[in-house]
């Protein structure tokens, strides 16, 4: 479980870029759609102000009022295009229709676009000023609602501008102009950059974000599949200590260890029933097990405890120990170095037992052989 564990963090690491790119283009095309929706009304508006300044002008009507319908035609092939946004199910799709949402602001740029040819048949100075404020409002506003994906702001800004800029440098070339048409030209194409950063900055700080945002969402994915871990992990190490300490406290036997240098590190409750003498008041004890060996065989003990951390296999010891009470009891004592998984030594465990009955036994009979 472990290792598929790490397994599952290695893929979850490696599809993180992957996932990041994917919902960039899920949030560019969300606030896309979005933002786009409330410029219908701009294009509407700022068309018709244009079909009022040029109907009474030397443009037949026909061609002024089929501009506009053609400027309608482009804004309900937008609307088209806008209303496959809720079929977008994967990154792929979303990318197809910011495709086909660039090709709609590239049709609707090239409608806008024609406005400044109005400039070249009227040459009206109040009009063509009324056309350059229009084309600036219409491509500002392209570059503000589709900057999170520049590619489509560049699709409506350039064939809305280009035939201006086109219109600006022919005029400069003629004999006899002046020097405004180049600085308009100049304006124009600088005005033009600009746009292109306004909306390269802004379809930069929402892809950052967006990032930001699935990297923040993945790692919490992370957190809460480690989470999940641990507490898998935790359960499985309180079941395993539940299982150690049924058999710690129901051993028959006394059993103890001790470190290395003799410290006693951990006893079951088996010694009270032997000794009289509670775990706790036990490690309480200094030098636990002397002060309750009983004098006579205490050095002998000592020596046992010293040696065990030494001895490679199991050594024994039979001692007589006071209990609580008074009564004197025969004990029968084993050693066994304690190692942990990589060898290292940990002390030694000791395991007591009470043979009293066999001791007293043993005499009888060699007390009746006799």
């Amino acid at each position: 479980r472990n290792m598929a564990g790490v397994l599952m963090s290695i893929l979850r690491r490696a599809t993180i870029g992957s996932r990041a790119t994917a919902a960039v283009v899920l949030e560019q095309a969300r606030i896309l759609h979005a933002s786009a929706q409330g410029t219908a009304v701009a294009t509407a508006v700022n068309g018709l102000l244009l079909v009022v300044a040029y109907i009474g002008s030397v443009l037949p009507p026909g061609v002024v009022l089929g501009w506009y319908i053609l400027l309608v035609l482009a804004l309900l092939f937008r609307f088209r295009v806008m209303a496959h946004f809720d079929a977008i199910q994967t990154s792929d799709g979303a990318r197809q229709w910011l495709t086909s949402f660039s090709v709609a602001s590239a049709v609707m740029g090239m409608v806008w676009g024609m406005a400044a040819l109005a400039m070249v048949f009227v040459p009206d100075p109040l009009r063509a000023a009324l056309v350059v404020f229009v084309l600036a409002i219409m491509t500002a506003n392209a570059s503000a609602t589709s900057g999170v994906y520049w590619r489509a702001a560049i699709a409506f800004n350039v064939p809305a501008l280009l035939p201006l800029l086109v219109h600006l440098l022919h005029r400069g070339f003629m004999p006899g102009a002046s020097h405004v048409d180049w600085a308009m030209a100049a304006l124009t194409a600088v005005y033009f950059l600009l746009l292109t950063r306004v909306a390269r900055n802004t379809e930069r700080t929402i892809t950052e974000s967006a990032t930001l945002k699935e990297q923040k969402s993945a790692l919490a994915e992370r957190l809460t599949d480690s989470v999940q871990e641990l507490e898998v992990n935790h359960r499985e190490l309180e079941e395993k200590k539940d299982e150690l300490q049924i058999v710690s406290d129901y051993s028959y036997a006394w059993e103890s260890w001790f470190a290395k240098d003799g410290r006693l590190l951990w006893l079951n409750p088996a010694v009270e029933r032997i000794t009289g003498h509670t775990a706790d008041e036990c490690r309480a004890m200094e030098k636990f097990p002397l002060p309750i060996v009983h004098p006579d065989d205490r050095d002998a003990v000592a020596r046992f405890l010293k040696d065990a951390p030494d001895a490679p296999g199991m050594i024994g010891q039979e001692f007589r120990i006071t209990r609580k009470d008074g009564d004197i009891r025969w004990c029968a004592a084993e050693s066994v170095q304690a190692r942990d998984k990589a060898g290292a030594l940990r002390g030694f465990r000791m395991s007591v037992r009470d043979v009293t009955e066999r001791r007293t036994l043993q005499n009888e009979l060699e007390r009746l052989a006799s």
